[in-house]
């Protein structure tokens, strides 16, 4: 007879993001978790200075979805989708985005005994409320998918709970990385904003003895930083791969053609759209769709 395992020892942190696009929020564009088992610091006496030793269980997902692989937010909410920063970005559609988080919540407790059933899930992320909905509304995630979740943790929240945000207004993302002493790269991209609302939330609980107030990098003979710490799990992150999906999508992606030569829409990129010559005199602009495949690497924007 197996005893059933108890429920704290076996907790799953589930910290997720999502975008979508801003002219048409039923689009999601990605999904970004950041997630970790405890049960994987069982053998840790500490979480570690600055939690490292817990942050180096955290495994990074980074989901863009097909179908809408093809629309960027430029003007509101910018985010380069080719600049994420923690884990391998994937393409799936919409139905192996609801498979994959139905999976991600339903964690055995032992598979050689699956009559246990599965692990109890804190569910974190900032300002939760919007990426739930979002999900719900965009992928018909049921309530069942989340049947086991035990708890839920917002950094909106928690920051004020910790004292770690002071002030009469709502905490963003950004002001609380801010507090923290490390950087925010990329903002607007859902597993960079997972990453960063997880990495948040360890510094708020940590005792005070495992952080310093140092900001930056650390020097030759200097102590750890928090942004020593976060750049090495970033780093780490990079050799994290999942199955989901795919590594590339073939797109339908518009194809503006302009007056003029102009570079388009994707950030740090130089590639320009020639308009051809019987286009310049009409003045205005037209928009065609075409088939193309695209990697995680690739600008999905027409050249």
């Amino acid at each position: 007879m197996v005893d059933f395992p108890k429920l704290a020892d076996n907790m799953i942190v589930v910290c997720f993001g999502t975008e979508s696009w801003v002219r048409d929020h039923d689009k999601l564009t990605e999904i970004g978790i950041a997630t970790f088992d405890l049960r994987d610091m069982r053998t840790f006496k500490s979480p570690g200075m600055h939690g490292d030793s817990l942050l180096k269980q955290v495994y990074f997902y980074h989901a863009r979805i097909e179908e809408n692989a093809h629309v960027i937010n430029i003007k509101y909410c910018p985010g380069d989708l080719d600049s994420n920063c923690f884990g391998q970005t994937r393409f799936a559609n919409s139905s192996d985005a609801t498979k994959m988080l139905e999976s991600i919540f339903k964690w055995s407790f032992d598979a050689e005994y699956p009559e246990l059933g599965f692990c109890p899930v804190i569910v974190m992320g900032h300002a939760l409320s919007g990426d739930l909905a979002m999900l719900s509304r965009t992928l018909g995630v049921h309530a069942a998918v989340f049947d086991t979740v035990v708890s839920i943790i917002d950094t909106q929240q928690l920051c004020r709970e910790t004292c770690s945000w002071t002030y009469h207004n709502l905490a963003n993302l950004q002001k609380l990385v801010s507090e923290a002493n490390f950087h925010y790269r990329d903002t607007h991209t859902a597993c960079n904003d997972a990453a960063m609302t997880l990495i948040c939330a360890v510094h708020m609980v940590l005792p005070s003895e495992l952080k310093t107030n140092a900001s930056g990098n650390s020097t030759d003979g200097g102590p750890r930083t928090r942004q020593d710490v976060v750049d090495e799990i970033e780093e780490a992150s990079q050799y994290q791969d999942w199955s989901w999906g795919t590594a590339s999508a073939a797109v339908d992606e518009p194809m503006f053609l302009a007056t003029q030569i102009r570079p388009h829409a994707v950030p740090r990129c130089s590639t320009t759209t020639v308009v051809p010559p019987r286009l310049r005199t009409t003045g205005k602009l037209r928009v065609v769709m075409r088939r193309r495949t695209v990697s995680s690497l690739q600008c999905v924007v027409p050249r």
